[in-house]
Formats: structure tokens, sequence, C-alpha cells
């Protein structure tokens, strides 16, 4: 979807958000929120543009991608992503220097992150990286060349390794890397009829995910192995799960009402809420739910 003029901060949470128990974090517009008791707030720098928010479970880090013209590097900041600082310059010419960092994640206990990226010399596609927070990062996934490539890392509940994204032959499954030795393997084989995107660990080896079936997007639930999952959502247009810290909800977003929004969904089943109007969310927004 295309963003609007419209911003949350003009368009407050509806009544179901008063409820929200935690803080819920997403970028519009180049900027990030915090959903927190019915309340939107910007919490990003006035300038810049920030994308894929990040936050440790106990909300003391923050990351974001800084996206600029033809590149974007990970900007890493403090509680509500205050003082965020670019991990790198911004090339001055990113057609010769640049890169592109997305899509940082945190480790359960914060020390680590992961991102994918292009900056692998000899590949077309990115691939996944992994590291110590303000450290050095390595790669750890390995696509075939002009395959599709690896995409949204997130690591698993005990901090073992990542899952990701793997595109294999035009579909998508899941694969997994160790950490920190970054050992891969298929966690879920690409299959013929759907494909896989937006892997989110829950508690107890649960795994929510986005399922693509011909032109229907909606978020399961079920295994790591992704066997006997069952659907949450039916509107065929929802993306980018997000747990309840407490695990009993998934957040989404979801075009249903006639934007994309944020909506939540109980994790055992039951009846979708709409938590913001006219938000104008998009691919780059991916929410993200902690305590506080």
């Amino acid at each position: 979807p295309i963003l609007g003029k419209s911003t949350p901060k003009q368009l407050p949470a509806l009544a179901a958000a008063k409820n929200l128990k935690g803080r819920v974090y997403f970028a519009q517009d180049g900027k990030i929120w915090r959903l927190r008791e019915g309340s939107l707030a910007q919490v990003s720098p006035a300038t810049g543009r920030y994308a894929y928010p990040a936050v440790t479970a106990d909300g003391s880090t923050t990351a974001a991608a800084l996206v600029a013209t033809g590149q974007s590097v990970i900007a890493f900041g403090g509680p509500d992503f205050a003082g965020l600082k670019p991990s790198k310059p911004l090339a001055r010419d990113p057609h010769l220097t640049g890169s592109i960092d997305l899509k940082p994640a945190f480790s359960p206990k914060g020390n680590r992150v992961t991102i994918m990226s292009d900056r692998a010399k000899g590949y077309s596609d990115e691939a996944i990286w992994e590291g110590a927070v303000g450290g050095s990062l390595h790669q750890v996934s390995f696509p075939a060349d002009s395959s599709g490539g690896s995409d949204a890392p997130q690591y698993l509940a005990d901090g073992s390794a990542i899952v990701y994204v793997a595109w294999r032959s035009n579909h998508s499954g899941l694969d997994t890397a160790t950490v920190p030795l970054g050992k891969t393997k298929v966690m879920v084989p690409a299959a013929t009829d759907h494909d896989i995107l937006d892997p989110a660990p829950g508690p107890g080896d649960q795994l929510a995910f986005t399922q693509r079936q011909g032109e229907a997007d909606n978020i399961f639930v079920g295994p790591s192995s992704t066997v006997g999952a069952r659907p949450l959502t039916t509107f065929g247009d929802c993306r980018q799960p997000a747990w309840s810290p407490d695990g009993n909800d998934v957040l989404f977003i979801s075009p249903h009402a006639g934007t994309f929004d944020l909506w939540t969904v109980p994790a055992a089943g039951g009846s979708a809420q709409q938590l913001t109007a006219g938000a104008d969310l998009d691919a780059n927004s991916r929410p993200a739910w902690i305590v506080g």
C-alpha cells in the first residue's frame, strides 16, 4: 500500500487499544510510533526515515533501519528509541559503497542481533547476518544466487538459533542458523501450493507466521515445524504477526477495515479486534510488542 498523508498522531487509537497490556512499536511514514494505554506517540528522531523497529524484551535497547536513497543502515538506541545512532555512516555514493541492511531482531537476552543484508560480495540477493550487539556481524545464511535470498530473521525463543524465510524455486519455506556458529538447516521445506512468511517464534516452541496461498495471506500458529498449524485469521490480507509478552495474543496488520491497521487476535483462537483506524501501515511497519 502507498502511505497516505494522515498519521497516527492525527488518528487516535480505537477503544480496544486502551485495554492493550504493554507497549507496541511500529513504523509509519518513516517514523516510529509507540502505542500504550490507548495513546499513540512518535518516539523516533524528528529527522531521518526509519523502518522495521526492534526492541529487546526489557525495552532497554532498540534498533531500526535508517533508510536513505539506495541504502540503509541499522541504527541503535535506548528506551523508546531515544538517541538512535547509525552503526556506520551512510555512504556518500550508495552506488559504489552503500548496502541494504534491514529487519534487525534481538536475541531473547538482548545481547545479540540479526539482520538481513546484501553486503556479501558475489550475491545478488540478501542473506542473514548475526553477531553481538555493538560487535561485528558474520554471514549465517548462504542462499543460491538469484534464488530470492533470505528474509525476515528472528531468534528462536531459547536463543539457540535464528529462523528465517528461505526462497527456493519461487516458493518460501523456513531455514534455521545456529547461534553463534551459523550452522544452517532446512526447518520447513518450501511447498508448491503456499508460501511461509513473517516467522514469529513464541513461547513453548510455538510459531506464528503468515501463510500465503494464492492471493490470500493469513496468520497461522502451530509448532515450529508448522505441521498441524491452525489459522488465526480468515481475512485473507494479514501480515507481520508479533506475540504479546504473555503469549496470549498475536498482533498483526491488515487492511480489512479499509487501511492497513493494527489488530490483535487470541493465540488460542477467537475474534480479531482492530486497534487503530486509518494508520496507513505498510511492509516497513513491522510491529513489536513488549511489557510496560
